[in-house]
């Protein structure tokens, strides 16, 4: 799977679980400061990504997933 379809669905999926529709997501979106996303909801996003990449994200990865591009990223790796 190419990083640009990689990156379309982690947005999608990030879009998928923000309150405000009128934030833009881009791979340079910082998950906490820009989206206002909580521990909680990123939890239940992790799963998401789990899921739909059919990956394994190991909890101690989770910490170093600040941006759109870290989770792109690390999921591209996880594919090849």
């Amino acid at each position: 799977m190419e990083n640009m379809e990689i990156e379309k669905k982690v947005i999608s999926i990030v879009e998928d679980f923000l309150d405000d529709e009128n934030v833009e997501i881009n791979k340079e979106s910082n998950l906490r400061v820009d989206t206002g996303i909580n521990s909680m909801v990123l939890i239940s996003m992790i799963l998401k990504f789990e899921d739909t990449f059919m990956i394994t994200i190991d909890d101690d990865d989770i910490p170093k997933m600040i941006t759109v591009n870290d989770i792109v990223t690390y999921i591209g790796g996880k594919l090849n």
